[in-house]
């Protein structure tokens, strides 16, 4: 998964919901022009529960493909 590609932006509509639910803090965005350095969130606890949402995903779908 790349960033700025559409699984990405998946990703990131999946997280926004369940944070919205689960989570406090804001859910503001930073500059895109971060997210290549893995800060997507402004808040930093929302940011880091987005980092370990994304590698939760990325193991789930690692252990689908058998890797």
């Amino acid at each position: 998964m790349a960033i700025h590609d559409k699984e990405f932006y998946e990703l990131l509509a999946q997280f926004d919901k369940y944070a919205k639910q689960n989570l406090r803090g804001r859910l503001d965005k930073e500059d895109k022009q971060l997210w290549s350095k893995r800060v997507i969130y402004q808040d930093g606890k929302i940011n880091e529960a987005f980092l370990v949402f994304s590698a939760g995903y990325m193991f789930r779908k690692s252990i689908e493909n058998g890797e």
